[in-house]
């Protein structure tokens, strides 16, 4: 009986583990974006870039960021609330 409590919290721990850092990275990866736009900013707050293309190229890439760090997060949040759940499916077929 303890062999199932001891793999049962270190499945927790796996999958709660990495569900935090997707978190972390997540929310890391957006607030770059936003420090990044708020360096950019004159003191008028528009946003000054040297020509067209680097101001295309740039919000395309911060873009592209922001929606990964948004995915990042949500996956890190759905993973570690599931996590218990997932656990307990995968003990229930030992």
């Amino acid at each position: 009986m303890t062999y199932y409590w001891t793999v049962f919290i270190v499945l927790i721990a796996l999958f709660a583990g990495g569900g935090i850092l997707a978190i972390v990275l997540g929310y890391r990866m957006m607030k770059g974006v936003d420090r990044a736009r708020f360096g950019r900013r004159n003191q008028y707050g528009a946003e000054t870039f040297e020509d067209y293309d680097t101001a295309h190229s740039t919000q395309l890439a911060e873009n592209t960021r922001m929606v990964v760090g948004r995915l990042m997060l949500l996956a890190g949040i759905g993973s570690t609330f599931l996590s218990p759940f997932i656990s307990l499916m995968i003990i229930s077929t030992m």
